[in-house]
């Protein structure tokens, strides 16, 4: 049977369960029967037509599979009836027969999906080969990964610089509020230095997954990044905007046990830093010019170097996770951080304090928030509006209830 008839098909069946089920008695098992009933026989019909429009092999069948699941819970649903009599059997025998049918032919739909996935699977080793030059991302690092289940239907695909990770389910609730046709938004709140190496690369490797979604929109804390977009082609040159500000300050555990008041403190033998590592993460690089004006080159290598090399300084590679987690375990003493995370910290009961390096060290002229849309963003006019939506005062106003500086006049939500 074709798709066009199989989505009629499962679009009757709904409508016939749909009618019995109103027609249950009205009793506390009526009612509970009806609902179940429902729900999983509509949800046959919609998740079908969900799997047609699906853009790649691996959606098809996860869609395919919550249709067999949804068939067969129909058909628990009509035997629950039958079996405590609640209707008469010549009624529900025909859909349950039906149901089975459909349980029986999506299975079948599934296997065959599956048959010819592997052998694609096959055909590309040699390809997938090449894709070990791929950055990898940490396996721990799955909550900067959203809605990841349908990153290859989504659309808009964000790749926004992991320190806005306490503002984006905002941000994107508010979004979606002024524009309802963005269903699905898949994002990465990962290190923008690692985003970065993503897009050169074309693909990322998590765990056994290869992600090779094309982001439709990049936003990094350096303007390095944008210029090696440019320089490479990806997106047009000066095609790129500045539109947040932030700062360095240093998160300590609560009490600062360790005394710590100045950036100075951190050149200290006994000071343990948990420390951004440039490899990674843009903000070490603001990081590392506060440690250069407050100390010099000696600070710098100090705290970058010789106190690495004796373990009491620790880089981490997505700080912003890290660093909370061994302050409040006092694993470490210090650990230099944006602003807006020691608030982001506070706000969830985490035992943290703040000490500030000083408004003429701690970068808050320099840190500056780049975004740009990709020449091959597959999601054009969705990007156009997220990008018109960032510059807007609500956008801004979001940003600034969290601790960062807004670009753009910004409003209160």
């Amino acid at each position: 049977m074709d798709a066009e008839k199989l989505k009629q098909r499962t679009k009757g069946f709904a409508h016939r369960c749909v009618k019995l089920a109103i027609a249950l008695p009205r009793t506390a098992l009526g009612n509970h029967t009806k609902q179940q009933l429902i729900r999983c026989a509509t949800s046959v019909a919609a998740n079908y037509r969900a799997a047609l429009l699906a853009q790649t092999k691996a959606v098809f069948i996860s869609k395919i599979s919550i249709v067999i699941e949804e068939a067969d819970e129909s058909e628990f649903w009509l035997e629950f009836i039958m079996d405590e009599k609640v209707m008469e059997r010549k009624r529900l025998l025909p859909l349950l027969n039906e149901a089975h049918e459909l349980s029986s032919i999506f299975i079948t739909t599934r296997k065959t999906a599956q048959r010819k996935k592997s052998i694609n699977n096959q055909q590309s080793t040699i390809i997938n080969r090449k894709k070990t030059d791929f950055p990898v991302i940490p396996p721990e690092r799955e909550d900067d990964l959203h809605n990841l289940d349908f990153a290859d239907s989504a659309d808009l695909v964000l790749f926004m610089a992991g320190n806005q990770f306490m503002v984006m389910h905002e941000l994107i609730r508010v979004f979606q509020e002024e524009h309802p046709d963005v269903k699905r938004i898949f994002y990465e709140t990962l290190p923008p230095g690692l985003e970065l190496k993503q897009i050169l690369a074309g693909g990322a490797l998590f765990r056994d997954r290869v992600i090779d979604v094309v982001p439709d929109i990049y936003a990094s804390v350096t303007e390095k990044a944008m210029e090696r977009l440019e320089k490479d082609g990806i997106i047009t040159k000066g095609d790129y905007f500045l539109y947040l500000h932030n700062r360095v300050v240093l998160m300590v555990p609560e009490g600062n046990p360790a005394q710590i008041v100045s950036v100075e403190d951190l050149r200290r033998d006994e000071v343990r830093v948990s420390q951004p590592n440039p490899q990674y993460e843009d903000i070490a690089y603001y990081i590392i010019d506060m440690y250069r004006e407050a100390g010099g080159e000696d600070l710098v290598h100090r705290i970058m170097e010789e106190k690495r090399a004796e373990g009491t300084t620790f880089l981490t590679v997505v700080h912003h996770r890290e660093t909370p987690l061994s302050i409040v375990k006092k694993t470490v003493d210090v650990g230099p951080v944006w602003a807006t995370e020691v608030i982001h910290a506070r706000q969830s009961n985490l035992s943290v304090d703040m000490v500030e390096p000083g408004e003429d060290l701690d970068q808050r002229d320099r840190i500056n928030y780049y975004i740009c849309r990709l020449k091959n963003a597959p999601h054009p006019e969705n990007a156009e509006k997220f990008l018109d939506f960032i510059r807007s005062p609500r956008s801004q106003g979001i940003y600034e209830a969290h601790g960062f500086v807004p670009h753009f006049e910004s409003s209160a939500e």
